[in-house]
């Protein structure tokens, strides 16, 4: 058995590569930095056209950025980096940075600092309550699961969602 350990949740786990053609799948050549994966990302996107023509074309729409909360360790501060790089920074007043949460505890200021680094005063940064009585409910899903999602991010005209995972 030849086997490779990759990280599942908070530990590893063994995989099988036995027999198996391993190839990566990016379509990026050598050994890129985060920032440079984030750029290749934003400006080659999948099935979509590139992130600074549909904020154009939405001229003053709110723009609201999903971002990762204080227990995944997303390279945030660099992702939004990239995000105004390509955008321009004459649309910073359209952003809100919504964290999300989960069932995780909001936050706190020092958190918030280190997640989204310098851009914690660039920004209004809203903390998402999955208890919250606004919540927007969009439907239910095959098992009969109801699915609701934050108010702020169902009536943003432009909504990006990033995460590491």
């Amino acid at each position: 058995m030849t086997k490779l350990q990759i990280p599942y949740g908070s530990k590893l786990i063994d995989v099988d590569i036995a027999g198996k053609l391993l190839v990566p799948t990016s379509r990026t050549k050598g050994k890129l930095k985060n920032h440079d994966v984030i750029r290749h990302a934003l400006r080659n996107p999948n099935g979509t056209k590139r992130m600074k023509e549909l904020v154009d074309t939405g001229k003053n729409a709110e723009i609201i950025i999903v971002v990762d909360d204080h227990t995944r360790d997303a390279p945030t501060e660099k992702m939004l980096d990239a995000i105004m790089g390509e955008i321009g920074e004459e649309h910073k007043e359209q952003i809100n940075l919504l964290v999300a949460c989960g069932t995780h505890a909001p936050p706190t200021e020092e958190d918030l600092m280190r997640i989204v680094g310098k851009h914690f005063y660039q920004f209004n940064i809203l903390i998402h309550n999955c208890d919250a009585k606004d919540l927007v409910f969009v439907g239910t899903t095959s098992r009969g699961t109801p699915v609701s999602l934050n108010r702020s991010y169902v009536e943003a005209g432009i909504r990006l969602v990033f995460s590491r995972n």
